[in-house]
């Protein structure tokens, strides 16, 4: 087993090492101006703006020039804006902007609580049934069980 380690998947964007100390805002900030926003690129003169920092995520208004692009022209590069960004296309979500058709919202996941799994704390089947309520003052148990042609629910 110490010859084949069992990986965890990263909950966040992987970031190469020598910018592990500094704020993930502004080194996303600064790889938008060199890898997105120059000319040739992505979204060429675009801009990031308005940052929101939440617990799990950071939050920009992209503004590009006026009757340069649209939000489906946005939206179809996302792909090539997360490479650009060196996240993963699963931490960045692209919103259209209210007010404006040619900005958009672009959120990165810094922390996906997801990643790891929620354990489901739900029913459980036994032979079939899945226990749904005990009545201490009747004998009966009742329980729902998988769907089947003749029965859908039964005491027990």
């Amino acid at each position: 087993m110490a010859a084949h380690p069992i990986t965890v998947p990263a909950t966040g964007p992987v970031l190469p090492e020598e910018e592990a100390d500094a704020d993930v805002g502004d080194r996303l900030a600064r790889r938008w101006a060199a890898n997105v926003a120059r000319r040739g690129k992505a979204l060429p003169d675009s801009l990031l703006t308005d940052r929101t920092d939440t617990s799990r995520a950071i939050r920009w208004t992209v503004r590009t020039p006026p009757g340069e692009l649209c939000f489906d022209d946005i939206l179809g590069r996302r792909g090539r804006i997360a490479s650009a960004l060196g996240v993963s296309g699963k931490h960045l979500v692209v919103e259209p902007f209210p007010d404006d058709e040619g900005w958009a919202q672009l959120t990165v996941i810094v922390r996906d609580v997801l990643a790891a799994g929620i354990p489901y704390t739900g029913p459980r089947y036994v032979d079939g049934r899945c226990r749904w309520a005990r009545m201490p003052t009747v004998r009966a148990r009742w329980s729902f069980m998988r769907w089947s042609p003749s029965v859908s629910a039964t005491a027990w």
